[in-house]
């Protein structure tokens, strides 16, 4: 996969923000203390800070919009914390107790205790959070007064004795994947359980990261589902990026797409990286993969080919979403680092053209890059 100099460069490489400057331990910058659901928000939990000398919380959370809000702290017994993706509204866990919260009022919007251990949360879009247990996944639409979680699917066997790192779902709520990561041979094994809900069928594969996306590709008359899966196989000194066009075959479409690609993994950590987040830009038909130790490799969509590799971060990078306005990412590193990484609109058309040697995919950037 081709690199080039800083200089030259396709992508810009930003920090935004330092989160320790905050005044927050770096020792609290982890997954899952730190959190990021999309672009809009990022949410710490970490210990209160001191009121006065007789007056101590011991959890507080800290949220901010990394790109222009101030931060705001206060203090709530929580075990986990998540914001909404787009509006001011966090949700809470302790234990098997679910709370969510309009910050700017304050007021209740929804509380509901389950009845059995909770391994994973997240919201899944604005209105549904979805809960992981041991043995099923449920998702629970905080929008409407009274709703409790409905299960959608029992989790594999497969996926037992793993740590869940995350669930995502495709904008239909057709298709879900829950993916977990475990120790096997000396290395981390990625597996992600893919259901359909429409069908009521369950796959495990091999994968470190899931994402979903609807995308016309170009001889296509119909947009489709695609599923872009990551994965580090064993021991393997290089990874997997495979484009999967789902669903039953759409009429004028040509036959359904699986691409697949692999990657070198950058020294000096090839032997123990993978990957944590694989992001994509439908918009502009490009795949972001980013690496437990802070490598970024782009992809284009419609092929699978390889076009650049970056490392962005000289710590572990355990966070990363699409930014919406740049068509680039955000990720969060150990080190505090709250990064931004953007197409140099300049210097990518180019980029790919000459060094990747990929003139289809330079035109179609060039034209949607014009538009705006």
């Amino acid at each position: 996969m081709a690199k080039a100099s800083a200089r030259s460069s396709p992508l810009c490489v930003t920090e935004l923000l330092q989160v320790c400057h905050l005044g927050i331990s770096a020792s609290y910058i982890t997954w899952p203390r730190v959190t990021m659901t999309s672009d809009q928000w990022i949410c710490i939990r970490h210990p209160g800070f001191q009121k006065n000398k007789h007056h101590k919380f011991s959890t507080a959370i800290t949220v901010l919009n990394p790109h222009c809000s101030f931060p705001k702290t206060w203090e709530a017994a929580a075990s986990s914390a998540k914001m909404n993706p787009e509006a001011p509204i966090i949700g809470l866990r302790a234990d098997l107790h679910f709370q969510v919260i309009d910050i700017e009022s304050r007021k209740s919007i929804a509380k509901y205790r389950m009845s059995s251990e909770v391994h994973y949360w997240t919201w899944v879009n604005t209105k549904i959070i979805a809960i992981v247990t041991e043995t099923a996944v449920f998702h629970w639409n905080v929008d409407e007064s009274g709703n409790v979680p409905q299960k959608i699917f029992l989790r594999l066997s497969r996926l037992e004795g793993s740590e869940i790192v995350n669930y995502t779902v495709d904008s239909s709520m057709n298709w879900c994947a829950l993916t977990g990561l475990l120790s096997e041979e000396g290395t981390i094994a990625g597996i992600t359980q893919v259901y359909s809900v429409e069908k009521g069928l369950s796959q495990c594969i091999q994968s470190h990261s899931v994402c979903f996306t609807n995308f016309k590709f170009r001889e296509n008359v119909r947009s489709s589902t695609v599923m872009i899966v990551t994965t580090r196989p064993g021991l393997e000194p290089t990874g997997k990026v495979h484009v999967v066009e789902l669903g039953s075959h759409k009429p004028g479409n040509f036959a359904p797409v699986f691409h697949t690609e692999t990657f070198d993994f950058q020294d000096p950590w090839g032997r123990f990286d993978f990957p944590i987040s694989v992001q994509v830009s439908s918009h502009l038909g490009l795949v972001y993969v980013t690496t437990k130790f802070g490598s970024i490799y782009l992809f284009d969509l419609e092929t699978v080919a390889p076009l650049y590799t970056q490392v962005i971060c000289p710590d572990i990078v355990f966070s990363a979403v699409l930014k919406q306005d740049t068509q680039g990412i955000l990720a969060i590193a150990r080190n505090g680092q709250v990064l931004s990484i953007d197409l140099k609109r300049d210097h990518i058309i180019k980029y790919v053209e000459k060094i990747a040697k990929r003139a289809s995919v330079a035109e179609r950037l060039s034209c949607l890059l014009s538009e705006g």
